[in-house]
């Protein structure tokens, strides 16, 4: 890091947060409220937060007021009692992406509190509660996740499958288009999708909490064995230190 940070400063840029705004401003600018731009936006955000940049502060800033103003507009179609038009908008985002916070990594904090491993088992009790609500930096900083190489694939992947998923199901007429209602962090999961599509939506969350435990839990169980025999070592140093 400290070698990026020497290779950025001797740019034009100066650092890598001004590099990220100026490389990806203007073709997310351009980009408009398409599924696919949604799916490239989902992609460069936890990209960005492996790195430990806040994709979503950064990557939002530019394409929010899209998605705000197409939320809107499916907002105004639902207090006139008739269905939105646009599958994209700025509920999409917390209501299908962010289950269980950035990387959808609430299946994962499931996933902890079965773990073998007393640091993992600690972590998910720690987790749950603000994963509920999409908070996740207890997991994101403290497993931690961001520079973790071996949770990259399934920290991108989750929210990829997720939000691909809602896109598909909502063109199929599978899923209601979002009602366009902005909702605040701190909802919980399953009732942001009711508010704003009814028990479908929140069928379909239930759903991806299942699958994101299945796509973490390959990566997971290999580090939660590692950690656990660690533990196990420790612990027969200590007995035989006091014998």
């Amino acid at each position: 890091m400290l070698i990026l940070t020497a290779i950025f400063g001797a740019t034009k840029y100066g650092n890598m947060h001004e590099f990220v705004f100026s490389i990806i401003q203007l073709p997310l600018t351009s980009l408009g409220g398409t599924w696919w731009a949604m799916l490239i936006c989902i992609f460069l955000i936890h990209l960005l937060w492996f790195f430990g940049v806040h994709g979503t502060l950064v990557v939002y800033s530019v394409v929010g007021p899209i998605w705000v103003a197409l939320g809107l507009e499916n907002l105004d179609a639902y207090q006139r009692g008739v269905e939105g038009t646009h599958i994209i908008g700025s509920p999409f985002f917390p209501v299908y992406v962010l289950i269980g916070g950035a990387g959808a990594t609430l299946g994962l904090i499931i996933a902890m509190l079965f773990a073998k491993s007393t640091r993992y088992r600690t972590l998910g009790k720690l987790a749950i509660i603000p994963s509920i609500i999409g908070v996740n930096e207890p997991v994101i900083f403290g497993m931690p996740l961001v520079l973790n190489v071996r949770f990259m694939i399934p920290f991108i992947l989750t929210p990829l499958v997720s939000s691909g998923l809602a896109i598909l199901l909502t063109s199929i007429g599978i899923l209601p288009v979002l009602h366009g209602i902005q909702v605040p962090l701190g909802i919980p999961v399953l009732v942001n999708g009711w508010m704003n599509g009814g028990w479908r939506v929140s069928a379909f969350q239930l759903v991806m909490i299942g699958v994101s435990f299945a796509i973490y839990y390959p990566f997971f169980k290999k580090a939660d064995f590692e950690a656990y025999e660690l533990e196990q070592q420790a612990e027969s140093k200590t007995a035989a230190a006091v014998n």
